[in-house]
């Protein structure tokens, strides 16, 4: 067994195996980089969420009871404290048979997700601050991160930082985020979206042949943004009157319409679109949905329009990797970036205030320039994607070792 040594297993954290198709992408990507390397290194995935299960058909242990359930019901502070106690110690177990922990990508560092600063900020820098204890290494892969408006969350998360043994980006307004946490990041790598990984020179780049072009409209539950502009009930009831105007303006012009459910969650949101399609004059029965189990299903789906208009960030990286000429109706300032990088900054829209007219104009226009559209979208993912590759094969070289490098632990 000369050049190999013993190795603890991999644990990957984060809001996992919860229906949210860019964080499974996410792991699914680096859970394969791993295993294409070292196919005997054990992996497990450690979820802050209501986990159910993942693609990777790794085991999985879940924290969501305790630290959401829980919090929701208990109103005094004992009790939180006991429910917080109860989580560490099932974090500590599961360290002490851990060598490396992973973030894999996604918006790890975003304000806005889970629930407040006690949600995934609090989980991941207990998390980090057990890892040192523990003397496991924690790495943030690729995420994504923004500037957190409650210093609480900035606060974790500058922790969650500063402990990490290793950083990486999916972009530089992620870089730029935890710098502004007082972080050094000077030697930390901006890479991709993880997502890309799945950019494929063969993707389809040609108009579909058939007597209706298809438009998907990829819908969202929106809560609306808490810094300007509607909040809420009233947000969404904006954003799906304005989807429910664009559907029908569109099947006036001919277009074949499937509203595209990139999580669990949007699937309500269908039905209210539905509802401002009949208002609009027409049969909601028109209007076709389609919900994807997996990234890779939801590209499939991307592959089959001939344009796509959508505001989840994931929904966009998927048209992008099915070659699809995008219409962002953006909430925030990494879709502007993203669609900035794919050379389509003029068909990117702000989502509170989205112009109806205009986004009709630009997908008939979409079409016509469809092939370049698509070629010029397929030549930055497939760059992105091979970023992503490149960065994958280095990182996991520098945490495990080189390939077939190791040894499971155990009894000789």
């Amino acid at each position: 067994m000369a050049g190999r040594r013993h190795q603890k297993s991999v644990l990957f954290i984060g809001f996992l195996g919860t229906g949210n198709l860019g964080n499974d992408i996410s792991l699914a990507v680096v859970a394969e980089a791993f295993a294409r390397l070292h196919p005997r290194l054990p992996m497990e995935i450690l979820s802050f969420g209501p986990a159910q299960t993942t693609t990777t058909g790794l085991p999985l242990t879940s924290l969501s009871l305790s630290r959401t359930t829980a919090l929701r019901r208990f109103n005094r502070t004992a009790d939180r404290a006991w429910v917080k106690l109860c989580d560490l110690v099932a974090m500590t177990r599961l360290l002490h048979r851990t060598g490396h922990v992973i973030v894999p990508g996604s918006g790890t560092l975003e304000s806005g997700i889970g629930d407040g600063a006690w949600g995934l900020p609090w989980a991941l820098a207990a998390t980090a601050v057990l890892a040192r204890l523990t003397g496991t290494k924690m790495h943030l892969l690729a995420v994504g991160a923004d500037r957190a408006s409650d210093p609480r969350t900035a606060y974790l998360n500058r922790v969650t930082s500063t402990l990490a043994a290793s950083r990486s980006y999916r972009d530089e307004l992620s870089r730029q985020a935890v710098a502004g946490l007082g972080v050094d990041v000077a030697d930390d790598p901006v890479v991709s979206d993880l997502a890309f990984s799945r950019a494929d020179a063969s993707a389809r780049r040609a108009p579909r042949e058939g007597p209706r072009r298809r438009v998907g409209l990829g819908v969202q539950a929106w809560p609306g943004d808490d810094s300007a502009g509607p909040t809420g009930s009233s947000a969404q009831r904006d954003y799906t009157e304005a989807i429910g105007r664009i559907a029908a303006g569109l099947l006036d012009d001919g277009f074949e319409v499937t509203l595209l459910i990139g999580d669990r969650v949007d699937s309500t949101t269908f039905e209210h679109v539905r509802r401002s399609v009949s208002e609009h004059g027409h049969d909601p029965e028109s209007v076709r949905s389609q919900a994807s189990a997996t990234f890779d299903d939801l590209v499939e789906v991307m592959a089959a329009q001939d344009v796509v208009v959508a505001s989840r960030f994931h929904n966009l990286i998927g048209a992008a990797v099915a070659a699809r000429p995008i219409i962002a109706l953006a909430y925030g300032p990494k879709h502007h970036e993203l669609m900035a990088g794919l050379g389509l900054s003029s068909w990117t829209h702000d989502v509170s205030a989205i112009d109806v007219e205009e986004v009709i104009s630009q997908v008939n226009h979409a079409v016509v320039s469809a092939v370049r559209t698509g070629e010029q979208v397929n030549r930055e993912s497939l760059r992105r994607g091979a970023l992503v590759d490149a960065h994958l094969d280095d990182f996991i070289a520098s945490v495990v070792g080189p390939p077939h490098s190791i040894e499971l632990s155990g009894p000789h």
